[in-house]
């Protein structure tokens, strides 16, 4: 049996330290788009009809970065609005860009599993807590 010196062991670890080091906690952003894209994600951004009504989003993501939010009273389905948004990926943000009549709604600390979406939910910069969209 042969036996491992000091600088062989050394050595060793050394590689593995500079492996993990390269390993990232974060999602890759073409992992993200690919689980993003071509679904509907389900759940609550703030949104209300002009009554103070709450409104239930239903995103819909395209590829070419647009997208459709079909917003729905909560219990009975009935869909109150369609609005279109443009959508953009940064990193670990998604940002939700329903034009002037809306302010700028952003999702960071992104995470995509396969059928839930998880963040941090900032309406025009001001941190609104924390969102849950499901995948319909």
């Amino acid at each position: 049996m042969r036996r491992i010196s000091f600088l062989q062991c050394f050595r060793i670890l050394s590689v593995c330290a500079l492996l993990l080091s390269f390993t990232s906690c974060e999602q890759d952003e073409d992992v993200v788009f690919g689980r993003l894209v071509r679904y509907t994600w389900v759940g609550d951004l703030g949104f209300s009809d002009p009554w103070g009504e709450p409104l239930e989003s239903g995103l819909y993501f395209d590829s070419d970065g647009f997208g459709q939010d079909e917003q729905c009273y909560y219990g009975s389905g009935r869909v109150a609005a369609v609005e279109r948004f443009r959508w953009m990926l940064q990193g670990n943000t998604l940002s939700l860009d329903y034009g002037n009549q809306y302010p700028l709604i952003e999702i960071s600390h992104l995470y995509v599993g396969m059928d839930e979406l998880t963040g941090d939910l900032f309406v025009s910069g001001r941190f609104v807590g924390s969102v849950i969209l499901y995948r319909y």
